[in-house]
């Protein structure tokens, strides 16, 4: 089952993320000829920021992950285009975000129920 996200939702998605993340998360991004290279792998999100732009420069989603104390390993995902909740086990736990730098999957654990997912589609 998939839900995508409103662009609409993706402040207060993000912020969800920010405030209360998932115990950890695994990053691929997603070539070309689809070929996978893992960027983290089971590393503690620390927050995701969605940086709009106003005028002539592109949005943003700022990730940020690594151990608390420690200086955060950062992720910049250029002009999001899509974001696209996947429900691979009984909760929602990969993100595919497609964006103008590319396509993205993060893979959270745990993964979001299916109340959280609703709350977040709502529309503001």
């Amino acid at each position: 089952m998939t839900k995508e996200i409103p662009p609409a939702n993706w402040q207060m998605f993000c912020d969800y993320f920010t405030e209360s993340p998932p115990a950890s998360v695994d990053i691929k991004f997603i070539q070309a000829d689809q070929a996978e290279q893992e960027l983290a792998h089971e590393t503690p999100l620390q927050s995701l920021v969605f940086q709009k732009q106003n005028g002539e420069c592109s949005d943003v989603l700022v990730m940020e992950t690594g151990q608390p104390g420690e200086r955060p390993a950062r992720l910049e995902i250029v002009e999001p285009i899509r974001l696209v909740l996947r429900k691979r086990t009984a909760h929602y736990d990969e993100l595919e975000i497609l964006a103008e730098s590319g396509l993205m999957k993060l893979i959270f654990h745990p993964g979001l129920t299916d109340e959280t997912v609703d709350e977040l589609m709502q529309t503001q």
